[in-house]
Formats: structure tokens, sequence, C-alpha cells
């Protein structure tokens, strides 16, 4: 089920917004509601992924853990997009970066290194 985004979500909105898309929160059965981003987000698939989220074909939203993680992902697409969404024209940005890939994640028996 999809609910409209908490209030304060401004930010999120506006890049969301710039890249075609809207937010909301996600909400699954007996989980926690969590971020949600959906719209035009195919040309965007593969930044959203790296940033953790995650896809529902039943909502067709991409969702992620925290909105703080949404925030980044959005705010990368529109620093990295195409030229025509740097300037605010309402065309879909595509990004291809791969951020995740320069984690350290730490174990509590050591670190790994991706």
């Amino acid at each position: 089920m999809l609910l409209s985004p908490p209030s304060g979500m401004d930010r999120v909105q506006g890049l969301a917004a710039r890249l075609g898309c809207s937010v909301a929160v996600h909400c699954e059965r007996y989980g926690r509601p969590k971020a949600a981003v959906m719209g035009g987000v195919s040309s965007l698939a593969m930044t959203l992924k790296a940033f953790g989220g995650r896809w529902d074909r039943t909502e067709r939203v991409y969702v992620f853990a925290s909105w703080s993680m949404l925030e980044a992902a959005l705010a990368h697409c529109v620093a990295h997009g195409s030229d025509s969404a740097r300037v605010g024209s309402g065309a879909p940005a595509t990004c291809h970066a791969r951020p995740a890939t320069h984690l350290r994640l730490s174990v509590s028996e050591g670190s790994m290194k991706k």
C-alpha cells in the first residue's frame, strides 16, 4: 500500500519532481513504513539499486530503508544526470554510477572491503 509522504519531505519531493518521479510511503504487510519512489524511474534503475533501492514489482516502486537513502540517491541522479535534467527542463535524467562499490562494511569479527 502506498501513502502520501510525511510532512518535512519537501526536499525529497523536489528532487523527485526534477527527475520526473514522485515519492510515497510504502507499507508492507506487517512491516514498518519505508520511503519509496515511483513514476519515471526506469532510466534511474541502476543508480537506485546502487543506493540500496529494492524494486517492488507489485506496487511498481523502488523501496528504500530510509528517507535519507532515498534523498541521497535522488540528489546523486540530479547532480550527475543528463544536461537537460540539470537545467530543470523536467526531462528524466539518466545516471548509472555505482557508489555502493566504494563502501566499507564493518562486521563484528573484522571488516570486509567491497
